[in-house]
């Protein structure tokens, strides 16, 4: 019987905290004569890292030893994806890995005709690889097999800070895994459908609580949900992409108590902003810097227009008007309404902008408008108009750069980026804060921090309902 593996590359392999990480055991225990290796651009790049440090790859050191202690070799294959961006996304990586295991498969099949086993390593890589591969062996046939390894602290490997600082043949030399008598942490899916239930039910958890809720549709879809759970997982999504009228229409089908789960307890002209904030205080959550800074444009110019129009009563009116720009309404500002209504403001906008010739003849109104209006107003508190510049500048200093170049921005590059505004610049939960205060003492939001964690409520709720679904579909 010939045994091919495929593998996901995850964090804890190949070796943490003294122990196999799953790849390793693995092949320990089920001695592959094939092994193919799925590596992200974090991967490769931890491998990159140990060949200009420890002169060679952990991986294919670790691969080489194995290969002494079970006393066989065996073929190494890899696919190298740079191109993954996002490595929390199911649906990236389902076609690659069901192309990859249809071509295993067929070498299978030429190498042993019909005496053979495809193992998939469904311990290793993030939840969405893993959920992928389960998914990919739940629907395959009987020769396709997901495996998972139990881990020795029945938790995740913790790291262990000394392994940096280890050759590699000590790491691999202090792996309590190598004694004679170690303990086989590996289970095969011999009894299938439990397997699959209690770790697509593990993995479900994982997802929702990384607010990958199309994942967790697929997958529920799949195994014959309920409609009552379907539409749990639907509502988050709706409201995880602002689709607040469909959020309310499937809410209106639910018990007061269950609806109160999915959407702000807000006045409905405030509940889309509040949703907004939200939405980008995940997008900071999961470290996703790019699409957090496309997103701070909108709130900041939508709340600096409530905290304008509360200051100002109609004077908008007065200065501006909506047009019909490609089939949808935006307001301009115009320098002869504004003449006519006030020509101080008219002067005072002038200065502001000299180093543009002066205000146009004809602007659109967006953020930086507002708050030179703000500053006009002689009754807009100091300390509201400071804080507003700075939710501004941090804009101005950011947005620029991610809308028209193809730039990489992390964390620090983002506090870089800021760091004309505070000496140590801003993080993406720094600027989400500016945002919520603003929010709060301008607008009067009170988004409290019962709000700020709803998603979070959310999410374990549906998990709560999680073992009742499941018992049903067992059923």
């Amino acid at each position: 019987m010939r045994r091919y593996l495929f593998s996901p590359i995850g964090t804890t392999d190949p070796i943490r905290d003294f122990h196999d990480g799953a790849l390793l055991h693995i092949i320990r225990n089920f001695k592959p004569d094939y092994v193919c290796m799925y590596m992200t651009k974090e991967m490769i790049d931890n491998e990159n890292k140990d060949i200009e440090e420890k002169g060679q790859s952990r991986y294919l050191f670790c691969l080489g030893e194995i290969k002494k202690v079970i006393n066989k070799t065996f073929e190494i294959d890899r696919i190298d994806d740079y191109e993954m961006e996002d490595p929390s996304d199911m649906d990236a990586f389902y076609q690659i890995f069901i192309n990859k295991i249809i071509e295993i498969e067929d070498k299978a099949k030429r190498e042993s005709g019909n005496e053979y086993e495809i193992l998939l390593n469904i311990s290793s890589g993030t939840p969405a690889q893993k959920a992928t591969l389960q998914v990919i062996a739940t629907h395959g046939n009987n020769k396709i097999m997901a495996i998972q390894v139990k881990t020795p602290h029945k938790k995740s490997n913790p790291r262990n800070d000394n392994e940096k600082d280890s050759s590699l043949q000590d790491i691999w030399d202090t792996n309590e895994d190598n004694v004679r008598d170690f303990e086989n942490m590996c289970s095969i899916s011999e009894a299938k459908k439990f397997i699959k239930i209690s770790t697509e039910k593990e993995i479900i958890k994982e997802l929702i609580r990384n607010y990958d809720y199309s994942s967790v549709y697929d997958i529920i879809k799949s195994r014959g949900a309920t409609e009552e759970f379907k539409n749990l997982v639907k509502l988050a999504k709706c409201r995880l992409d602002m689709n607040i009228d469909e959020v309310k229409s499937i809410c209106e089908q639910l018990p007061i108590f269950e609806a109160d789960k999915f959407l702000v307890d807000r006045p409905e002209n405030e509940r889309k902003s509040i949703e907004y904030i939200l939405s980008l205080k995940i997008k900071a959550d999961k470290d996703l810097s790019v699409d957090f800074i496309r997103g701070l444009t909108p709130i900041i110019f939508d709340l600096f227009e409530r905290y304008y129009l509360s200051c100002s009563g109609d004077e908008i009116e007065k200065i501006s008007k909506m047009v019909t720009n490609g089939g949808r309404q935006i307001r301009k500002v115009y320098r002869e309404m504004i003449e006519q209504y006030d020509k101080e403001l008219l002067e005072f906008l002038d200065k502001e902008y000299k180093d543009r010739g002066g205000f146009n003849k004809m602007s659109d109104m967006n953020s930086d408008v507002y708050l030179q209006l703000m500053k006009y107003k002689k009754r807009v508190p100091k300390e509201n108009i400071e804080l507003a510049q700075k939710l501004r500048d941090v804009e101005k200093s950011v947005r620029n750069l991610v809308a028209h170049e193809i730039e990489f921005v992390n964390q620090k590059k983002l506090r870089e980026m800021t760091s004309k505004i505070t000496n140590t610049g801003y993080n993406m939960k720094d600027i989400l804060e500016l945002i919520i205060q603003f929010a709060n003492h301008c607008c009067q939001f009170n988004i409290e921090e019962r709000i700020k964690d709803s998603y979070k409520s959310m999410n374990e709720y549906i998990i709560s309902k999680l073992d009742v679904e499941f018992s049903k579909i067992k059923s």
